[in-house]
């Protein structure tokens, strides 16, 4: 007897080649990409990730110490562009207190008599606007940006409360420290008197009230420099200015 040994057809392996698994394996890190999504989170796909109460904490310290250290900042400019808009005032004043002296009258209103357009009658009572009155046209500039006073329309309409400089009623063009005008805040810590004229001599106590630029202010000299000072400096002015300074105070 004859025996057949019959073979079946040869099978292929079912072994995924090298390429296949590197394409399975690449397949599978990007829908693990699209799972993570913006989180970069596991399981969280397409969500944004939220803050956490810390973040939010500091967030909100970071904002409060801004806050804190801007405000301050922001009221000392307004302040410092009070003092220099002042300073402008004064200097404007000045230069008008000078040309009107250099305008045929050899002198500043308070030593020149009425009739020749001057106010030395009034110098004695307290109608301090009179000295202003025969030199400027804008009564704008005779209130300081830092005072709550409001400027007068017109000249016709002024009064005290439309000023906020005093004069010097002893201010002479041969003595340049004497105090020609400045800020009304200044004070001998009395009382005024009825005329409202303060009188400071070489060693007076003399300081700034806190109504304008913070117990500062500046002072308008005879050479037509303002100087924006301190109480402690006010008092060095005074004492160097060389002899008795009496202020008109509106």
């Amino acid at each position: 007897m004859v025996v057949q040994f019959v073979t079946g057809p040869t099978t292929k392996s079912l072994e995924p080649s090298r390429a296949a698994r590197f394409r399975v394996r690449r397949q599978a890190d990007r829908d693990a990409a699209l799972a993570r999504g913006a989180s970069g989170v596991p399981g969280r796909p397409g969500r944004s990730r939220a803050f956490t109460l810390v973040e939010l904490l500091v967030v909100i310290v970071v904002i409060a110490l801004l806050f804190v250290l801007l405000v301050p900042w922001q009221h000392g400019a307004r302040e410092h562009a009070q003092m220099v808009q002042c300073c402008g005032n004064l200097k404007a004043i000045g230069i008008a207190f000078k040309t009107w002296a250099l305008d045929g009258t050899n002198g500043f209103p308070m030593q020149v008599s009425a009739g020749k357009g001057g106010a030395r009658e009034l110098t004695g009572t307290e109608m301090a606007l009179i000295h202003f009155q025969v030199l400027s046209n804008a009564p704008r500039e005779l209130v300081c940006p830092a005072d709550k006073r409001a400027a007068a329309k017109d000249f016709a309409s002024l009064s005290n409360t439309n000023v906020s400089y005093f004069v010097g009623l002893d201010a002479d063009e041969s003595s340049p420290q004497m105090f020609l005008a400045g800020d009304c805040n200044v004070t001998n810590g009395t009382p005024l008197p009825p005329n409202r004229i303060l009188t400071i001599t070489t060693n007076t106590v003399l300081g700034w009230t806190h109504e304008l630029h913070n117990c500062c202010g500046n002072v308008l000299l005879d050479d037509a420099s303002v100087q924006q000072t301190t109480s402690s400096g006010l008092r060095a002015m005074a004492a160097s200015s060389g002899g008795t300074n009496r202020l008109a105070i509106p």
